[in-house]
């Protein structure tokens, strides 16, 4: 953690390395707000909906990109809140545009991350804008149609492609929330020119057509509901763990020896956990999506490795002594110093990605909800009744078979319709 002393020298240390490769103007512009942007928008926050884009090779560009957004951009920590987010938590792969730090705007692509003290605001809308090429050699970003930041030196590589999709207002993880209203969104996959920019910023969100190489683009208006289409291409959002609300109180399961609730897992530490000892899982019990967050016993960082230190029996001698004269901090310091594994530290363990199951719509009435842990037979259950329908999940990993297996079922013919998708964090494929 950083003092804040040491925030203060680590900015200063920024500012004074970014001085070589921006332009800044002296002052942000402050337009008029007659630009046709009502505030029927789509309000984003730590308990708001998400929105994100099917998988498709559509949105992993390797050359260029813009990223356009109108915002009202509410006050946000220092960690700031991404407004259109298709990057590796933690890395440089992929793109993001966010308001890191506070209510900054930074784009983020393979160049690394490029920023601007904005200052947005929740009083106005302001059209927000970042660029990159690596051909052109051009990382520009723009706030009301006007220039306020480039680089203009160093590498400019070309994107990295990901397996994520590309989500509104968060990170894959639902991290990084962004607090505010967003009007309309675009993605492209070309660097617009500046005055094509100027002309976005002047026209307003509502009336604009879509420009050339725009892949999507997105108006948001209150009450969206589950699906906002395209208003070009083919890549409608979809809303991430909207659910319609609970009615009715289910009775605790038969077995005593239940984990069990009433209401889906909304984070990860509320999902029940169901494994074999190499194969495991994370089920959320969600409505309308149900996600399997998937782990497998060999997907670690880095290699194999042997983590024996050929010296550390040679002490361990010395540490008994130490110990046996009640010399406690010695011995430690022994241990921590000739005895323990190279490294010391294990490399981090790491999830394969998200099996999530979207059901066909979104229901009007649910009731009679519960998702149970069963210990002694290690079977996660939901069930629930949608629209008048009971529906039932049965998730579990067999240790002889070496599979895990959803079993689905539905007390009404023809009421069981799905589809399967998986993302992930690491650079993967998906057969089926």
């Amino acid at each position: 953690m950083t003092t804040p002393k040491r925030r203060t020298i680590l900015k200063a240390a920024l500012g004074a390395a970014l001085a070589e490769t921006l332009m800044l103007p002296t002052e942000i512009p402050e337009p008029a707000q007659a630009n046709g942007a009502p505030d029927d928008a789509l309000r984003l926050g730590p308990d708001g909906p998400l929105y994100q884009t099917a998988l498709t090779p559509a949105l992993n560009f390797t050359d260029a990109l813009t990223l356009e957004a109108w915002v009202k951009a509410a006050p946000m920590p220092e960690s700031g809140g991404r407004i259109l987010d298709k990057l590796i938590p933690g890395t440089s792969e992929g793109y993001t545009l966010d308001t890191y730090p506070g209510n900054s705007l930074r784009l983020i692509t393979s160049a690394g991350p490029f920023g601007f003290d904005a200052k947005l605001s929740a009083s106005r809308w302001t059209h927000v804008v970042g660029i990159y090429s690596a051909s052109e050699k051009r990382l520009a970003l723009y706030i009301d149609g006007v220039e306020v930041a480039r680089k203009t030196g160093g590498a400019f590589p070309p994107v990295t492609p990901t397996r994520v999709p590309l989500r509104i207002g968060a990170d894959p993880d639902g991290g990084n929330r962004f607090v505010g209203q967003i009007r309309r969104a675009a993605v492209y996959d070309r660097a617009l020119t500046a005055g094509e920019i100027a002309a976005r910023a002047s026209g307003g969100p509502v009336a604009l057509t879509s420009l050339a190489g725009a892949v999507a683009d997105w108006n948001f208006a209150a009450g969206t509901g589950r699906t906002i289409p395209s208003i070009t291409g083919a890549l409608p959002l979809t809303g991430v763990g909207m659910e319609a609300e609970i009615s009715g109180e289910m009775p605790a399961p038969s077995e005593p020896l239940s984990l069990w609730y009433r209401r889906p897992a909304k984070t990860w530490l509320e999902a029940l956990p169901i494994g074999n000892g190499r194969l495991g899982a994370m089920v959320f019990g969600g409505v309308s999506r149900e996600r399997l967050q998937l782990n497998e016993g060999t997907v670690w960082a880095g290699g194999p490795h042997d983590y024996d230190d050929p010296d550390a029996l040679a002490v361990l001698p010395e540490i008994r002594r130490l110990i046996l004269a009640d010399k406690w901090d010695e011995a430690q310091s022994v241990i921590d110093t000739k005895f323990m594994g190279k490294p010391k530290g294990q490399m981090p363990y790491q999830t394969v990605g998200n099996l999530n199951l979207d059901f066909a719509a979104l229901p009007v009435k649910v009731s009679d909800y519960r998702r149970e842990l069963n210990l002694p037979t290690a079977l996660a259950r939901t069930e629930y009744r949608a629209d008048g329908i009971g529906y039932t999940r049965e998730v579990f990993a067999s240790a002889p078979d070496h599979v895990m297996v959803i079993h689905l079922t539905a007390d009404k013919p023809g009421a069981l319709s799905f589809t399967a998708a998986f993302d992930s964090p690491q650079k993967s494929g998906t057969n089926a």
